[in-house]
């Protein structure tokens, strides 16, 4: 369900970087709202992310709401590193975790309806962002764009009427979906 390399990875940034950044950590909390475009349309998205800082380096846990294609829910850790600390100007942000489903499919109402379940796949992120400091207490304007991935994946499975002889199959093996989702990820926040 989640893809342990990318684990692995943040874990060993997490394990890196208090080494890294002078001064104690303090809470931030960041909301976005954006919009995500590819191959299926243009949908938005929400988030909110509420972790650490220390310098030039935030580490937090993110969930969000995604419309991209199939309504879904991204939980997923997130890292942030200001290029230019203390002032106005560029960061990175890597966000990786598990993306849930939040939709379902809907069938008229016939007797021997298909049955569909989507379950989880991977979600991850890559954006460069500016960050515009709005107050000396650390609020701050984001604008970012990068790259997004959300992967679901459904079974699908078909309901018949049993035989009039009997014997025979009422159901067929399931059929499997992955869904991956590639967008371009626009988003405008709030941190403070």
């Amino acid at each position: 369900m989640f893809n342990k390399s990318l684990l692995a990875a943040l874990i060993g940034c997490l394990w890196l970087l208090p080494g890294q950044a002078q001064g104690p950590w303090k809470f931030r909390s960041v909301e976005y709202g954006g919009i995500l475009t590819g191959e299926k349309g243009t949908f938005g998205q929400l988030q909110s992310i509420n972790g650490m800082y220390k310098g030039s380096w935030f580490l937090g846990v993110g969930a969000g709401l995604d419309y991209y294609r199939f309504r879904s829910v991204p939980l997923f850790f997130s890292v942030n590193k200001d290029l230019m600390p203390h002032k106005n100007g560029l960061f990175l942000s890597l966000d990786g975790g598990v993306n849930y489903p939040w939709y379902k499919r809907h069938y008229s109402q016939l007797q021997f309806a298909p049955v569909s379940i989507f379950h989880p796949g991977v979600y991850w992120s890559a954006s460069l962002g500016y960050k515009l400091k709005m107050s000396p207490h650390g609020k701050e304007l984001l604008l970012s764009a990068g790259y997004s991935f959300k992967k679901l994946k459904e079974d699908y499975k078909y309901y018949y009427p049993p035989c009039v002889q009997g014997g025979c199959p009422v159901t067929t093996p399931p059929d499997h979906y992955d869904y991956d989702n590639q967008r371009v990820a626009m988003k405008a926040g709030i941190s403070f």
